[in-house]
């Protein structure tokens, strides 16, 4: 910065994609590796609890794309990338109502996952503002096997809906 140079060493580590792994991730290249700056987790799953580490230990943390609300909620450490689930959902919402004049949706995500829960109930708190009740949701728990997303996809089509609206998983 300015004139001075400084020398910066990447420390790589893999959360599994799990909420517990980003913890001890996160606790890790804090407390052993002595991180100052952690970038990611990504995803809101890993990125929350991960966030609540880093914040503890007054060490920045950006996350790319974590989009919940919670991910930075009270941390002053913690920061994103993107935007936020309450921005989104209203937006796609907005869009799919006056692009494609549509007024019956559904959406199919994952309950186990934060992020397309969250940007899931920002959307059909929209949807519903705009078009009243009826709003579909596609599943309840998706466990990644192709097998299990018949059933809600099926009733996603035998709903009436006009449209399924991301995020799907």
């Amino acid at each position: 910065m300015g004139k001075k140079k400084y020398t910066v060493e990447l420390v790589l580590e893999d959360n599994e994609s799990k909420a517990e792994s980003a913890v001890k991730v996160a606790t890790k290249m804090i407390t052993e590796d002595g991180v100052l700056v952690m970038v990611g987790p990504q995803a809101s799953k890993q990125a929350i609890p991960a966030g609540g580490i880093a914040n503890n230990y007054k060490t920045v943390m950006i996350t790319p794309w974590s989009t919940n609300p919670d991910t930075t909620k009270g941390r002053p450490y913690v920061f994103r990338a993107c935007f936020l689930d309450p921005f989104q959902g209203p937006v796609m919402a907005n869009f799919i109502s006056t692009e494609f004049k549509f007024t019956k949706a559904a959406v199919l995500y994952d309950v186990a996952s934060d992020y397309p829960k969250g940007l899931a109930g920002f959307f059909k708190k929209s949807w519903e503002g705009l078009h009243g009740k009826g709003f579909r949701r596609g599943v309840r728990k998706l466990h990644h096997q192709g097998h299990r997303l018949q059933l809600p996809v099926t009733k996603i089509i035998n709903s009436g809906a006009q449209c399924c609206s991301p995020p799907v998983l």
